[in-house]
């Protein structure tokens, strides 16, 4: 057997002084491993989508991680008591705290997103205005409680529409650059010509009610917004942004374009970049990364149980300025396809030169995938986590990049202990521990539970 001086400790904690030193220890000792645990129920099932944003965040301080999703009740559209975006959070993956329901809409899920801000959060989602009844998208800043709990402060809204559900802004990323300048994308409307991207910045470091060239908050910002991709007509459908802060070399942009027809012709990755951090001033025409990201090409009779809509993650390495993306390939005709394909991106970010050669890493049907990067090593550690899907059974699964290029699809791991209809993982963006929570759903007769497990890291 194993000593454990915790055990020990609380033996005799009122022995000696010095044992109280180990208790310290203790209480900071990294989180075990733990098995897949119920955090709660939902009839959402987009509670944690997608991989382009994220749902799952680690304090450092007092060690706790934090798994935000969608709760929602009765499956209608409009709101009710303890609908919305709710947080629950643990240290070691063991027990979990009650609900606290933090705000935004029970639409938002698949527009929330969240980052670390200093002792704080800063989150991106979309909300109903209760009194007006307008659908407003912008920014929380959320405190942390001597208890662990979130204190979510009111939403600055950078857009608030009060015309055609077209004019909605909402699938969207947050970043803060590092001069603390606050970015906001979103996609708009879903008809065409009114899909597009669009972006938004703060007027200065940390300032999230003040957005755009002249400050605007809210309704005021209808004109302030830029389209980043002013040379390309965007089709009728899903677009997801996800926004990169690439230091030296501005804002990065990647975006998932996606016809939402059959037979469908559009599965883009776009690139642009603003090179200044300017509010304005991104690159006229955009990289296109590849045209094979996740698309249908008609009705599938040999495989029914696909996911036609699973977008990308991408994630940056501080230390190189290295972007790293995974996005699921293009599911074809009647056949079972819909694998998990890997490449990077390196400044200059010039032109396809940067682009590395794209490589199968997991050669069966994904549905879906987001990554994770562990940048205190060089080359940095990048794990990804993904959904097979060996129908009737689907399985989270993860693989780790050591540095250099992924492993055999082999070597992969499962980190679920039950099998089912199960989708969308979350992980933290940023590893720091050796363990990480990691967050997917899982199908039950009537909705989906939230399953959470404590992992550790192949590192």
């Amino acid at each position: 057997m194993k000593f454990n001086p915790c055990i020990l400790t609380r033996l005799y904690a009122r022995v000696a002084a010095s044992s109280l030193l180990v208790a310290a220890a203790c209480l900071l000792a990294p989180p075990a491993e733990s098995a897949d645990l119920v955090l709660g129920h939902t009839l959402a099932a987009h509670a944690i989508t997608r991989g382009h944003n994220r749902k799952v965040i680690y304090d450092p301080v007092k060690r706790n991680f934090y798994a935000l999703w969608l709760e929602e009740i009765d499956g209608s559209v409009i709101q009710t008591a303890g609908e919305g975006i709710v947080s629950q959070r643990t240290t070691r993956g063991t027990s979990w705290t009650p609900n606290q329901l933090i705000g935004f809409d029970e639409a938002g899920s698949t527009s929330f997103d969240i980052i670390p801000v200093g002792s704080g959060y800063y989150a991106l989602g979309l909300d109903d205005n209760l009194v007006s009844g307008y659908k407003e998208y912008g920014v929380r800043n959320m405190t942390i409680n001597a208890d662990g709990s979130l204190n979510p402060g009111p939403l600055n809204a950078a857009f608030v529409n009060s015309g055609p559900a077209d004019l909605d802004h909402f699938y969207g990323s947050v970043l803060r650059d590092a001069t603390g300048i606050v970015w906001i994308a979103a996609r708009v409307g879903d008809s065409t010509p009114g899909t597009h991207a669009e972006v938004i910045r703060s007027t200065g470091p940390d300032t999230l009610n003040a957005w755009g060239p002249g400050g605007c908050l809210g309704a005021e910002c209808k004109t302030a917004w830029t389209n980043p991709y002013p040379t390309v007509v965007m089709e009728r459908g899903t677009i997801a942004n996800r926004l990169l802060n690439l230091k030296g070399f501005g804002i990065g942009l990647i975006t998932y374009n996606k016809k939402n027809s059959e037979p469908a012709t559009i599965g883009q990755l776009l690139f642009t970049r603003n090179p200044s951090g300017g509010h304005a001033g991104w690159n006229a025409t955009p990289i296109v990364l590849t045209t094979q990201a996740n698309q249908y090409d008609g009705a599938n009779t040999v495989d029914t149980t696909r996911l036609d809509d699973r977008r990308f993650s991408a994630v940056v390495d501080p230390a190189t300025g290295v972007i790293h993306v995974v996005y699921v390939s293009r599911d074809t005709k009647d056949a079972s396809n819909g694998n998990l394909r890997y490449f990077t991106f390196s400044p200059p970010y010039a032109s396809l030169a940067n682009k590395s050669a794209e490589k199968t890493i997991v050669p069966v049907e994904v549905d879906g995938a987001q990554l994770s990067i562990d940048s205190r090593h060089q080359p940095a550690k990048v794990t990804v986590f993904y959904i097979e899907n060996h129908h009737p059974n689907y399985t989270l699964m993860m693989l780790t990049n050591p540095g250099t290029e992924f492993p055999p699809y082999t070597t992969a791991a499962p980190i679920s202990s039950t099998v089912g209809k199960r989708q969308y993982p979350q992980a933290p963006e940023t590893v720091t521990s050796p363990y990480i929570l990691v967050l997917d759903q899982e199908n039950t007769t009537d909705g989906w539970d939230i399953v959470g497990r404590m992992v550790r890291m192949p590192f």
